[in-house]
């Protein structure tokens, strides 16, 4: 049995705004907010939501998530060097 995610073999992969009005609509959070949310990763990576392909969908948001962690990072760096006074789960 074939439990993969594969569409039907003759229909072509979403892409454009098709694409991405399915990402948005299939996130269940408010669609204009995810929209502008989309749309701003997509620029920051240099790609056009009207020709975005799958692939660079996923390229965008691996850099989007990619750039996150470094930030929460950096904040944890930064909350671990103001010393004593801040609460941590482990305390």
């Amino acid at each position: 049995m074939d439990v993969s995610n594969r569409v039907e073999e003759n229909r072509p992969e979403p892409g454009g705004q098709e694409l991405i009005d399915t990402v948005v609509s299939l996130t269940g959070l408010p669609q204009p907010w995810v929209q502008d949310e989309l749309g701003e990763i997509l620029d920051n990576a240099g790609v056009s939501s009207g020709t975005c392909t799958l692939e660079q969908l996923r390229a965008a948001m691996l850099a989007y998530l990619e750039s996150m962690e470094e930030t929460v990072r950096a904040a944890e760096e930064a909350a671990d060097s103001d010393g004593p006074g801040l609460l941590t789960p482990s305390q």
